[in-house]
């Protein structure tokens, strides 16, 4: 007879982030992907904007769950890994604020191509979409947002299977946490 472990309720915040995780970190990366292919034939393809607003706003919106599930977890680490959890957190909330910034410029473009208004800070935020989409400010937001999701990432691996468990992200980790 196999017994199974039982549940407890404390388990399922823990069960559940990575579950909330990987879906965000799959539409921000293939957004990110899709904004540095600058391909004449697939920029001028009249859907190519909704795609890449989709995902980016969509991605955006999901990194909350995983955030939450992460706090929530928090505590459920020992004390001996405190500064990896940190960092792992420093660099989720730094993504999550790059992409979130890049999804608000996506939106706001969005919402003006249906529905045009000259209220001042309605033309404040056109003028910080514009900044956003339309300057090379863009692709240096989404290198450093794929930069933090990937370090988000490997220090999510660290936590979980240990140090070593990539060796492509040890030289990092080591750089960040150390020995």
């Amino acid at each position: 007879r196999h017994s199974f472990p039982t549940r407890r309720s404390s388990d399922l915040p823990m069960n559940l982030h990575p579950i909330f995780v990987h879906f965000p970190i799959a539409l921000l990366i293939i957004y990110g992907l899709l904004e540095l292919l600058r391909f004449n034939f697939i920029t001028r393809q009249p859907y190519w904007f909704y795609v890449k607003a989709s995902l980016v706003i969509t991605g955006a919106i999901t990194t909350a769950p995983a955030l939450f599930s992460g706090l929530a977890i928090e505590d459920t680490i020992g004390p001996k890994l405190h500064q990896v959890v940190e960092t792992h957190q420093l660099f989720a909330f730094s993504s999550t604020a790059i992409f979130g910034l890049i999804a608000l410029g996506y939106l706001i473009a969005w919402i003006n191509q249906h529905k045009t208004c000259s209220a001042k800070p309605w033309q404040i935020a056109l003028k910080y979409s514009h900044f956003i989409l339309s300057s090379p400010l863009i692709i240096i937001l989404v290198i450093l947002g794929l930069a933090a999701i990937t370090i988000t990432g490997g220090l999510g691996g660290a936590l979980a299977y240990g140090p070593d468990a990539d060796p492509f992200f040890r030289p990092i980790y080591n750089l960040l946490i150390g020995n």
